[in-house]
């Protein structure tokens, strides 16, 4: 059964290999003058809601698992997010580029772990997809602050988003982080699987002081025992990425990332000389990561592709330091 025809706002863009959905669909707007409240039940577009909060917790309070949808109207929305988890619901806004949130607090949408930074006990992002919305990072620079944070991830996908940095790096600051997957500090036992991240943008809300010191970063800042933390058959594709210091970085186990793909990501940054490292395993058992980075291209100013082994690293090409001598691979 289709909800099109009746739930659907006037123009909202239909993306090519959408499915009918299941469950309830809310809706969301910031828009004056359409009765937009989070007391409104949101679940038609004559009654949205008023924030993306308000259909979270309505969603997670009324979910029967059969699958949600959230859609979410043009419009800046200065917010934080919390969400215990993300289970079988899709949050998609009208485009990335017209929906955009902006936070209050420690993150733009913070799931599964709490503004502390403490530890779930399961997946907390489930069959769950995140579609055509712009996250900006915090005001304050902090290198355990991102824009999306996830806490455990499975079965889901991020795509077709943007991050943008909104803190000025500084002389040597990390900064911000635009995507993190993985609890903030450091925890025994965290496991992301059968995932993807694709066709996302990361750049800079105002040049390039303000681009995020990482791009995409796998786990804690802290690596203590790496092997209980794994990315197992997660897929990062077709990224632009602009960042200071890391395009992307795993702080992970080498045996526990088997059958993930790294693979037709653009990585830079917004100065001189590139991004300090394009793509870095954290790992210390063996520094042999069990995944497949090929077809990526970067511009780095230390290392391109640094701390996997060379035959699962082809056909990237790297150019350091703008040296005009690029390396068909780098490992």
């Amino acid at each position: 059964m289709s909800n099109w025809g009746t739930f659907k706002y006037k123009g909202m863009p239909i993306v090519p290999g959408d499915t009918p959905c299941f469950g309830d669909v809310y809706f969301v707007t910031n828009a004056t003058g359409v009765g937009a409240s989070d007391g409104n039940t949101g679940l038609s577009p004559n009654k949205p809601k008023a924030t993306i909060q308000g259909a979270i917790t309505a969603q997670i309070a009324n979910t029967q698992g059969f699958g949600d949808r959230i859609y979410i109207m043009p419009g800046t929305y200065p917010e934080t997010i919390y969400a215990s988890a993300l289970n079988l619901v899709e949050l998609i806004g009208y485009s990335a580029d017209s929906v955009i949130v902006a936070p209050t607090d420690d993150h733009a949408l913070l799931v599964g772990v709490d503004a502390a930074g403490g530890t779930a006990a399961g997946p907390t992002m489930t069959n769950s997809i995140i579609r055509n919305m712009t996250f900006l990072t915090p005001s304050t620079s902090n290198t355990t602050y991102a824009a999306l944070c996830v806490g455990y991830m499975t079965k889901s996908v991020i795509e077709d988003c943007k991050f943008k940095g909104t803190t000025a790096t500084g002389t040597g600051a990390s900064a911000t982080t635009g995507l993190r997957i993985g609890n903030e500090t450091d925890s025994p036992w965290e496991f992301h699987e059968h995932s993807r991240i694709s066709r996302c943008v990361f750049s800079s809300n105002g040049g390039r002081t303000t681009q995020c010191g990482v791009g995409i970063h796998v786990g804690a800042n802290s690596v203590a025992n790496p092997e209980y933390k794994g990315f197992k058959s997660m897929i990062i594709e077709d990224c632009l990425i602009t960042a200071k210091d890391r395009g992307i970085r795993l702080g992970t186990g080498a045996a526990s990332c088997a059958g993930t793909v790294i693979r037709r990501n653009h990585i830079s940054a917004q100065e001189a000389g590139g991004v300090g490292v394009g793509i870095q395993s954290m790992a210390t058992d063996g520094e042999d990561l069990l995944c497949s980075v090929h077809d990526n291209r970067i511009i780095a100013i230390n290392d391109g592709i640094l701390n996997f082994s060379t035959g699962n690293v082809q056909g990237n090409i790297v150019a350091l330091n703008y040296s005009g001598t690029p390396a068909a691979e780098t490992a």
